[in-house]
């Protein structure tokens, strides 16, 4: 894929709504005890952490994540605590196994330049991917990832997505490169408005030519928004928001068709990673309703329609920076 260089550039998330937004470090570490559980949308990034920690230990681990446990410290892990029976880490492992094989094999073959991560939080795949390098890291992370090195160059953007001016400000940071948009884990929290303005804002961008996402049912939210669950994530301001009964399929209004498709549900089943309990329910209900489970989160890989002509405010400069063979993964 040309040299040996990956850019990794970032959506910051302590000014944005994502779900994976930064945890700011206490003035203190050890008054990190003291802290109450989920908080606000910002933390579940933590509870994202926690699950690939968890799975990272395990012997036969699909990924590892050696700096997993370390950003989410004991507040990631007390939060996980308190949502053990609402909120299963299972759709997490499916996504970042799905997401981790489409983006090295995109940038394996050459398919992209740059990688942009809006609001990745606590992601760390800059450091345990197989992608070359880059100095550079946000700087809430730094702390807990002392003495550890991003394969790839890290470049941090500040703003909110809401804003267009903040979303245009990511798209230039690509520098014309041929992109693969990432929002992990991030839809959801948006509302439907924001999604729209974002989703024709990197269309109109011709060298963002990928989006890798996940999209949430309305099933989905539903079940969000049961019990103790429900009432921990609306206290945190972090219920669930945006799920198009149409699935991937929404986006293509907006100029994205979806290329590959999967099943949070069906591939954390063949992973062996969905609880025993969710399996059994799977295999007792009829086959004719079993779509319902499968539809729950579905992940997506979106591919820019060439024919798209849509225009939104802020997003209409065209990108005039080089293009070159250099793979680019901006992280968020």
């Amino acid at each position: 894929m040309g040299a040996n260089r990956i850019r990794h550039r970032s959506e910051p998330a302590e000014h944005s709504i994502a779900p994976v937004a930064l945890y700011t470090m206490p003035a203190n570490p050890g008054a990190e005890k003291f802290e109450p559980g989920l908080v606000n949308v910002s933390d579940t990034a933590l509870l994202v952490a926690i699950h690939r920690a968890r799975e990272s230990k395990r012997p036969k681990a699909l990924f590892r994540d050696p700096w997993a446990r370390v950003l989410a410290g004991e507040r990631g892990k007390r939060i996980a605590r308190e949502m053990a029976f609402g909120f299963g880490g299972w759709p997490v492992i499916a996504r970042t196994v799905f997401f981790d094989q489409t983006i090295m094999r995109m940038v394996t073959i050459g398919q992209i330049g740059c990688v942009l991560n809006l609001a990745a939080g606590l992601d760390t795949r800059p450091y345990r991917l197989d992608l070359p390098d880059l100095p550079g890291i946000l700087d809430d992370k730094r702390q807990r990832l002392a003495g550890a090195s991003p394969r790839c160059r890290l470049v941090r953007v500040a703003g909110d997505l809401r804003e267009s001016e903040a979303r245009k400000r990511a798209v230039d940071a690509t520098d014309g490169e041929s992109t693969l948009v990432l929002t992990e884990g991030l839809l959801v929290y948006l509302a439907e408005g924001d999604v729209i303005a974002l989703a024709r804002d990197l269309a109109a961008r011709t060298n963002v030519q990928y989006w890798l996402l996940d999209v949430s049912s309305p099933e989905a939210v539903r079940w969000g928004q049961r019990g103790r669950i429900g009432r921990q994530l609306a206290s945190a301001n972090a219920s669930h928001r945006f799920a198009p009964a149409e699935g991937p399929e929404f986006f293509r209004p907006y100029g994205w068709a979806p290329a590959e498709v999967r099943s949070a549900w069906d591939d954390a089943r063949q992973l062996n990673r969905l609880p025993r309990l969710l399996r059994l329910l799977g295999a007792i209900t009829p086959r004719t309703r079993r779509e319902a489970y499968a539809s729950l989160i579905r992940m997506a890989l979106l591919e820019r329609q060439p024919t798209y002509v849509g225009a939104t405010t802020g997003m209409m400069v065209e990108m005039s920076g080089p293009q070159t063979a250099r793979p680019t993964f901006l992280p968020g």
